[in-house]
């Protein structure tokens, strides 16, 4: 301040009553925004489920993607609000190597959800379910938590579509879920089951009020003794008179799609074993009897291997890079199951995004933040299954044309005669189906409301014969009254008869 009370810069002379209401000005709007940014999480906290049902409405507020924790299904710490747990605070956190200021925290998490703006994601997953090629069909998606971040997507990507979902976190949403299914508006059901048909196991902890539901099932005993494949879940509403939650038995039938991943644990090598042995009896017994088995491939974990670090008590933290040159486990998946399954995957590049990991207090080097890089896989699952339904149709209607075809081959190649008989029986059904009218398109013989032929009487005998079988319109010569002498249409013994009058 100057003397007279003018505030200098470089640039500008402000009065002092002049920075008053500018400050003042700018803490009120903050305020307001603060305000209202509570409000609205409030108004997704009811939305969320926590551990019950939720159904969401038509008229909900959503941005045009999900972001910091709008979606019911999501994550806490997956999401940028991560950043609000507490850790970030931490003078452990701050005083390490890995330390991260909020805005680089947050920037990382708006270049996630960039990525999955530009691959519009969302128009994709919405695509899918407007065609319908989701309607009464049950999606399955197996494995870790990498998995679980693509089911998450899958619901989050559209969340006016749901209709209800059971999302049961442990203990709350700052915890993860172990099973999970939602039913969509527009029909079908997305399941998240790992454990499903007993195929992949983890070194989890169970979850705090039972275990995991899904693994009570062999699938390769199902189909050794020709069985349907099935899984138990959760009901989405009722306990047990212990207070556990009620499970519900899903049967999946041809036409379910089941994803799949045997993820980062160290059950990896089982997992896959067990898939190969199950894949090799679905063929023999005959795939189109099981559902749609889709293999999605690995994701990619962005440890920095090469650099040591260590924290004030000299202990080795683990510390991210951005850049790995491969995905070793994309290519040992894609040699392994390219001849038995159809893979999903293979065409995202990974290897530069490791700055898209949450990253974060915990060093997570392995999970993505969301939306992001999950986004790409739920939208490359939804678009399978509506490629796989365009490719059904588009069979289908080859199988009607090669139909059309071969019908023309036939009359091409068939003598007349086969044909004349083929228009006889193709008339007589055309009469069936006009009722017998006695219209032109019809039959007159025929009485137009019972269908009654008129030339016969009520006990059936032909009214053109007498008594003795022999046809009234001939006389006693068996020559037709209704010729001429001689003319067209007399029977060969008048013709006869009339050339000796001639003569």
């Amino acid at each position: 301040y100057t003397s007279n009370g003018i505030y200098t810069t470089s640039s500008t002379m402000v009065t002092e009553r002049q920075l008053k209401r500018v400050v003042t000005t700018g803490i009120a709007l903050c305020v307001i925004l603060c305000i209202n940014e509570i409000n609205i999480n409030e108004s997704y906290s009811q939305r969320s489920l926590s551990s019950s049902t939720t159904t969401t409405t038509d008229d909900a507020i959503m941005p045009d993607i999900y972001w910091g924790m709008s979606c019911p299904l999501e994550v806490k710490g997956f999401s940028v609000s991560s950043r609000d747990m507490g850790w970030m605070t931490d003078p452990a956190y701050l005083t390490s190597p890995i330390a991260e200021s909020r805005e680089s925290f947050t920037n990382r998490a708006v270049a996630a959800r960039d990525l999955s703006l530009e691959a519009k994601t969302r128009q994709r997953v919405l695509d899918a379910i407007n065609s319908r090629a989701l309607i009464s069909r049950k999606v399955v998606f197996m494995g870790d938590s990498l998995t679980r971040q693509h089911y998450i997507s899958l619901g989050c990507l559209a969340p006016e579509q749901i209709d209800r979902h059971l999302t049961p976190f442990y203990p709350d949403r700052n915890g993860l879920f172990y099973d999970a299914r939602m039913e969509l508006k527009a029909g079908g059901e997305v399941f998240y089951a790992p454990t499903a048909g007993k195929v992949f196991r983890y070194n989890w902890n169970p979850p705090p009020d039972g275990p995991i539901v899904g693994g009570e099932e062999s699938w390769l005993n199902s189909c050794q003794n020709d069985m349907p494949f099935e899984f138990d879940t959760y009901a989405y509403s009722g306990t047990n008179p212990d207070g556990s939650r009620l499970t519900e038995r899903i049967t999946l039938v041809p036409g379910d799609v089941v994803f799949l991943n045997a993820g980062f644990h160290e059950f990896r090598e089982e997992g896959h074993a067990n898939l190969l042995a199950v894949l090799d009896c679905m063929k023999k017994k005959g795939a189109d009897k099981f559902p749609r088995f889709v293999y999605m491939t690995s994701s990619l974990q962005h440890f920095d291997t090469e650099h040591t670090l260590t924290n004030a008590a000299g202990e080795r933290i683990k510390k991210c890079t951005n850049y790995v040159p491969e995905n070793i486990m994309m290519k040992e998946e894609v040699q392994k199951f390219q001849d038995n399954l159809y893979i999903i995957g293979q065409d995202i590049d990974m290897t530069g995004l490791g700055n898209l990991h949450v990253g974060g207090e915990k060093t997570d080097c392995t999970h993505w933040f969301q939306p992001g890089v999950p986004d790409l896989f739920a939208a490359l699952a939804t678009d399978t299954i509506k490629r796989m339904v365009e490719q059904q149709e588009e069979e289908s209607q080859r199988m009607k044309m090669t139909s059309m075809a071969n019908q023309n081959s036939f009359v091409a190649e068939t003598p007349e005669h086969v044909l004349f008989n083929t228009f006889v029986v193709e008339q007589t059904f055309k009469y069936v189906d006009d009722g017998f009218d006695g219209e032109e398109d019809g039959d007159a013989d025929y009485d137009a409301d019972d269908g009654i032929n008129k030339d016969y009487d009520d006990d059936g005998n032909n009214k053109d014969y007498d008594d003795d079988g022999i046809n009234k319109d001939y006389d006693d010569d068996y020559s037709d009254e209704d010729a001429e002498v001689g003319g067209e249409g007399a029977a060969p013994d008048v013709e006869e008869a009339a050339a000796v009058e001639e003569a």
